[in-house]
C-alpha cells in the first residue's frame, strides 16, 4: 500500500508541476480548477515542491470575486535546475543552456577538431561543456540534465 502511495504522490507532484508549466503562475485554487486533484492533495504536494525549491511563490492576487483572501501566484524556480544541451560534430560544438522554464541562459558554439580516440573525445566535450557553465556562473550541481 505505502508503494501505490508514493506512486500517487509523484503523478500528483507531476501532474502539479506540468499544469504550473504550461498555465502558471497559478494559485493552488486555479491547479484544482485545471486538474480536479482534491485540495488536501494540492496543498500537500506544493508544500514539498515548495520545500525542495522547485515551485516558488510570487505575489498575491485577489479570488475571482475580488474580496476575502488574497491567492499566492505558485511559478517554477527558474534557478532550480538547468538543462545542458551539447551538439557536435566533427569541426564544431554548440552548447545551451536551459533553465527548468525552457529560456535559454547561456549558448556557445566552438570550433574543434575532435580527438582520435573516444576517450579523448569525452573529454573535449566534458571540457565544453565546463567552459559553458562557468560562462553562464552555473553550478555543476544545479545541472539536472545533458544531452
Amino acid at each position: 500500500m505505502n508503494q501505490q502511495l508514493q506512486r500517487s504522490s509523484s503523478y500528483h507532484r507531476a501532474f502539479i508541476l506540468n499544469c504550473v508549466r504550461h498555465y502558471g503562475p497559478l494559485s493552488r485554487t486555479e491547479i484544482r480548477e485545471h486538474t480536479a486533484i482534491r485540495m488536501a492533495t494540492i496543498t500537500e504536494s506544493v508544500k514539498g515542491l515548495l520545500e525542495e525549491g522547485i515551485l516558488c511563490e510570487g505575489d498575491s492576487v485577489a479570488g475571482r470575486f475580488k474580496r476575502g483572501r488574497k491567492f499566492a501566484q505558485l511559478h517554477l524556480d527558474c534557478a532550480f535546475g538547468y538543462a545542458v544541451g551539447v551538439e557536435f560534430d566533427c569541426d564544431h560544438l554548440c552548447g545551451v543552456i536551459l533553465d527548468i522554464q525552457a529560456h535559454t541562459v547561456q549558448q556557445r558554439r566552438s570550433e574543434a577538431s575532435f580527438a582520435p580516440t573516444q576517450e579523448e573525445g569525452i573529454c573535449q566535450l566534458t571540457d565544453f561543456i565546463h567552459r559553458t557553465l562557468e560562462a553562464a556562473a552555473i553550478p555543476l550541481d544545479k545541472v539536472i540534465g545533458i544531452g
